[in-house]
């Protein structure tokens, strides 16, 4: 795991580093749920070599004032 977002309803979206031997083998990132059910997660292995950081955006707390999901 590279990082790690927590969301206002409680999943959490993961970054999935995929070097040293495992580039194609697993999705870059990914969201679960409290529950550990996984939402959706996102593969293009065609464009995207590696991944090591995300972070969604369209989330309605505001991280530049200091509101932080948790």
């Amino acid at each position: 795991m590279a990082g790690c977002q927590r969301l206002p309803n409680g999943s959490t979206i993961v970054c999935n580093y995929l070097g040293h031997g495992h580039i194609g083998k697993q999705p870059r990132f990914f969201e679960v749920t409290r529950e550990k059910k996984v939402v959706w997660q996102f593969e293009d292995h065609a464009r995207f070599k590696t991944i090591n950081q995300i972070q969604a955006l369209n989330i309605p707390d505001d991280v530049a004032k200091g509101i932080i999901p948790r």
